[in-house]
Protein backbone atom coordinates (compact mmCIF):
# COMPACT_ATOMS: atom_id res chain seq x y z
CA UNK A 1 0.00 0.00 0.00
CA UNK A 2 1.47 3.51 -1.19
CA UNK A 3 2.01 5.70 1.77
CA UNK A 4 -0.19 9.22 1.27
CA UNK A 5 1.57 11.31 -0.62
CA UNK A 6 4.83 9.46 -1.40
CA UNK A 7 3.78 9.82 -5.10
CA UNK A 8 5.22 13.23 -4.76
CA UNK A 9 8.18 12.76 -2.91
CA UNK A 10 6.05 14.24 0.00
CA UNK A 11 4.96 13.19 4.01
CA UNK A 12 2.04 15.69 3.94
CA UNK A 13 0.53 18.11 2.04
CA UNK A 14 3.00 20.82 2.24
CA UNK A 15 0.09 23.71 2.84
CA UNK A 16 -1.50 21.61 5.45
CA UNK A 17 -2.17 23.25 8.69
CA UNK A 18 1.05 22.22 11.08
CA UNK A 19 0.47 20.84 14.40
CA UNK A 20 0.76 23.18 17.25
CA UNK A 21 3.98 21.40 18.17
CA UNK A 22 5.29 22.11 14.49
CA UNK A 23 3.96 25.86 14.48
CA UNK A 24 7.03 27.55 16.27
CA UNK A 25 9.58 26.09 13.79
CA UNK A 26 7.61 26.76 10.77
CA UNK A 27 6.94 30.22 11.11
CA UNK A 28 8.98 33.03 10.05
CA UNK A 29 8.00 35.34 12.67
CA UNK A 30 10.51 37.77 15.38
CA UNK A 31 8.77 37.09 18.53
CA UNK A 32 11.92 36.17 20.58
CA UNK A 33 11.58 40.04 22.02
CA UNK A 34 8.20 39.63 23.86
CA UNK A 35 9.06 36.41 26.03
CA UNK A 36 10.85 37.88 28.57
CA UNK A 37 8.66 40.76 29.14
CA UNK A 38 5.64 38.45 29.00
CA UNK A 39 6.79 36.19 32.01
CA UNK A 40 7.99 39.42 33.74
CA UNK A 41 4.13 40.08 34.10
CA UNK A 42 2.46 43.83 33.52
CA UNK A 43 2.76 43.27 30.08
CA UNK A 44 0.39 43.17 26.98
CA UNK A 45 1.55 42.51 23.85
CA UNK A 46 -1.10 43.00 20.98
CA UNK A 47 -0.89 40.96 17.40
CA UNK A 48 -3.25 43.05 15.02
CA UNK A 49 -4.46 42.39 11.47
CA UNK A 50 -6.90 41.39 9.60
CA UNK A 51 -8.08 37.72 8.79
CA UNK A 52 -5.62 35.49 7.03
CA UNK A 53 -2.62 37.45 7.85
CA UNK A 54 -0.92 35.71 10.37
CA UNK A 55 -2.20 36.85 14.14
CA UNK A 56 -2.68 33.60 14.82
CA UNK A 57 0.70 32.00 13.68
CA UNK A 58 2.52 34.39 15.71
CA UNK A 59 0.38 33.47 18.92
CA UNK A 60 0.98 29.98 18.64
CA UNK A 61 5.14 30.86 18.00
CA UNK A 62 5.13 32.65 20.77
CA UNK A 63 3.25 30.18 23.01
CA UNK A 64 5.27 27.79 21.66
CA UNK A 65 8.71 29.58 22.86
CA UNK A 66 7.09 30.92 26.52
CA UNK A 67 6.50 27.09 27.15
CA UNK A 68 9.59 26.35 26.54
CA UNK A 69 11.26 28.86 28.73
CA UNK A 70 9.02 28.28 31.58
CA UNK A 71 10.24 24.01 31.38
CA UNK A 72 13.60 25.19 30.88
CA UNK A 73 13.16 27.31 34.09
CA UNK A 74 11.16 24.72 35.97
CA UNK A 75 13.82 21.91 35.17
CA UNK A 76 14.59 21.10 38.28
CA UNK A 77 11.12 20.76 39.38
CA UNK A 78 10.12 18.36 37.04
CA UNK A 79 8.37 20.82 34.46
CA UNK A 80 6.00 23.66 33.96
CA UNK A 81 2.21 23.81 33.49
CA UNK A 82 1.08 24.46 30.29
CA UNK A 83 0.59 27.93 29.61
CA UNK A 84 -3.45 28.31 28.53
CA UNK A 85 -4.37 29.52 25.60
CA UNK A 86 -8.15 30.75 24.87
CA UNK A 87 -9.45 31.65 21.29
CA UNK A 88 -12.76 33.53 21.91
CA UNK A 89 -15.54 32.74 19.15
CA UNK A 90 -17.89 35.44 17.37
CA UNK A 91 -20.93 32.83 18.09
CA UNK A 92 -21.65 30.61 21.13
CA UNK A 93 -19.95 30.40 24.67
CA UNK A 94 -16.80 31.62 25.97
CA UNK A 95 -13.97 30.14 27.77
CA UNK A 96 -13.95 30.39 31.17
CA UNK A 97 -10.57 32.64 31.77
CA UNK A 98 -8.17 30.94 34.09
CA UNK A 99 -7.83 33.82 36.48
CA UNK A 100 -4.53 32.10 38.66
CA UNK A 101 -2.64 31.84 35.62
CA UNK A 102 0.73 34.19 35.51
CA UNK A 103 0.57 34.25 31.85
CA UNK A 104 -2.31 34.07 29.12
CA UNK A 105 -2.93 33.72 25.61
CA UNK A 106 -6.27 35.18 23.94
CA UNK A 107 -7.34 35.32 20.78
CA UNK A 108 -9.72 37.70 19.40
CA UNK A 109 -10.15 39.85 22.45
CA UNK A 110 -12.28 42.39 20.61
CA UNK A 111 -15.06 39.60 21.47
CA UNK A 112 -14.69 40.33 24.95
CA UNK A 113 -16.58 42.66 27.14
CA UNK A 114 -15.10 46.17 28.46
CA UNK A 115 -15.30 44.89 31.90
CA UNK A 116 -13.62 41.72 31.27
CA UNK A 117 -10.67 43.27 29.49
CA UNK A 118 -10.44 45.70 32.10
CA UNK A 119 -9.86 43.10 34.34
CA UNK A 120 -7.36 41.34 32.00
CA UNK A 121 -5.21 44.71 32.21
CA UNK A 122 -5.43 45.46 35.62
CA UNK A 123 -4.56 41.60 36.49
CA UNK A 124 -0.20 41.78 36.35
CA UNK A 125 -0.28 39.09 34.09
CA UNK A 126 1.75 38.59 31.32
CA UNK A 127 -0.52 38.22 28.10
CA UNK A 128 -0.18 38.08 24.84
CA UNK A 129 -3.52 38.91 22.19
CA UNK A 130 -4.95 38.32 19.36
CA UNK A 131 -7.50 41.20 18.20
CA UNK A 132 -8.52 42.86 15.14
CA UNK A 133 -8.93 45.82 16.95
CA UNK A 134 -6.52 48.20 19.16
CA UNK A 135 -7.11 48.13 22.92
CA UNK A 136 -3.76 50.95 23.03
CA UNK A 137 -6.21 53.62 24.86
CA UNK A 138 -7.58 50.77 27.73
CA UNK A 139 -4.01 49.91 28.15
CA UNK A 140 -2.65 52.95 28.27
CA UNK A 141 -5.56 53.91 30.98
CA UNK A 142 -4.93 51.42 32.95
CA UNK A 143 -1.18 52.00 32.74
CA UNK A 144 0.35 48.60 31.79
CA UNK A 145 3.28 48.58 29.38
CA UNK A 146 2.18 47.25 25.81
CA UNK A 147 3.20 46.93 22.82
CA UNK A 148 1.74 46.62 19.13
CA UNK A 149 2.38 44.55 16.52
CA UNK A 150 0.79 45.14 12.60
CA UNK A 151 0.55 42.02 11.30
CA UNK A 152 0.58 43.19 7.26
CA UNK A 153 2.41 43.16 3.91
CA UNK A 154 3.54 39.98 2.14
CA UNK A 155 6.51 40.98 0.43
CA UNK A 156 7.32 38.30 -2.69
CA UNK A 157 10.73 37.13 -0.40
CA UNK A 158 9.08 36.16 2.41
CA UNK A 159 6.39 34.33 0.18
CA UNK A 160 9.02 32.91 -1.00
CA UNK A 161 10.69 31.50 2.10
CA UNK A 162 7.94 30.45 3.54
CA UNK A 163 7.02 28.19 0.81
CA UNK A 164 10.34 26.91 0.66
CA UNK A 165 10.17 26.12 4.18
CA UNK A 166 6.90 24.68 3.79
CA UNK A 167 8.35 22.51 0.77
CA UNK A 168 11.06 20.72 3.14
CA UNK A 169 9.16 20.00 6.43
CA UNK A 170 6.95 17.59 4.09
CA UNK A 171 9.73 16.32 2.20
CA UNK A 172 10.02 12.47 2.27
CA UNK A 173 13.62 11.98 0.91
CA UNK A 174 16.31 13.23 -1.47
CA UNK A 175 14.72 14.10 -5.09
CA UNK A 176 12.34 16.00 -6.42
CA UNK A 177 9.04 17.57 -4.89
CA UNK A 178 6.53 19.77 -6.22
CA UNK A 179 7.20 23.53 -7.28
CA UNK A 180 6.59 26.82 -7.59
CA UNK A 181 8.19 28.96 -10.03
CA UNK A 182 8.64 33.03 -9.04
CA UNK A 183 6.14 34.31 -11.32
CA UNK A 184 3.83 31.94 -9.75
CA UNK A 185 4.10 33.42 -6.56
CA UNK A 186 4.05 37.12 -8.20
CA UNK A 187 0.51 35.88 -9.64
CA UNK A 188 -0.38 34.93 -6.05
CA UNK A 189 0.27 38.14 -4.38
CA UNK A 190 -0.61 39.84 -7.19
CA UNK A 191 -4.29 37.82 -6.18
CA UNK A 192 -4.29 37.70 -2.87
CA UNK A 193 -2.30 40.46 -1.42
CA UNK A 194 -0.82 39.82 2.21
CA UNK A 195 -3.86 37.04 2.57
CA UNK A 196 -1.72 34.64 3.28
CA UNK A 197 -3.87 32.05 4.62
CA UNK A 198 -5.93 32.15 0.92
CA UNK A 199 -3.02 31.51 -0.80
CA UNK A 200 -2.35 28.42 1.18
CA UNK A 201 -5.43 27.14 0.56
CA UNK A 202 -5.10 27.87 -2.78
CA UNK A 203 -1.74 25.84 -3.20
CA UNK A 204 -3.04 23.14 -0.47
CA UNK A 205 -5.99 22.27 -3.30
CA UNK A 206 -3.46 22.48 -5.97
CA UNK A 207 -1.29 19.81 -4.43
CA UNK A 208 -3.98 17.05 -3.55
CA UNK A 209 -4.93 17.20 -7.54
CA UNK A 210 -1.41 16.59 -8.51
CA UNK A 211 0.00 13.00 -9.80
CA UNK A 212 3.98 13.19 -9.56
CA UNK A 213 6.44 15.89 -8.34
CA UNK A 214 6.36 18.93 -10.80
CA UNK A 215 5.48 22.69 -11.07
CA UNK A 216 2.06 23.16 -9.14
CA UNK A 217 -0.60 24.42 -11.38
CA UNK A 218 -2.15 27.72 -10.19
CA UNK A 219 -5.81 28.42 -10.72
CA UNK A 220 -6.62 31.32 -9.71
CA UNK A 221 -10.30 32.62 -10.12
CA UNK A 222 -10.15 36.74 -10.56
CA UNK A 223 -13.92 37.09 -10.14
Amino acid sequence: MELPYAHLNLRRNPFAFPSLDEVERLALVDVERHVSKILAGDYVVQFIGEQGRGKTTHMRALHARVQRALEERANVEGGAAPVPYLYFPEEGAHPEIPWSARVLFLDETQRLSWWKRRRLWRSGKGLAIATHDDHSRELERAGIAHEVVWVEGLSLEKLEAIVQRRFEWARRGEGDVPWLEREDLEALIERFGDDLRAIELVLYDAVQQMSAPARIPIRIQTS
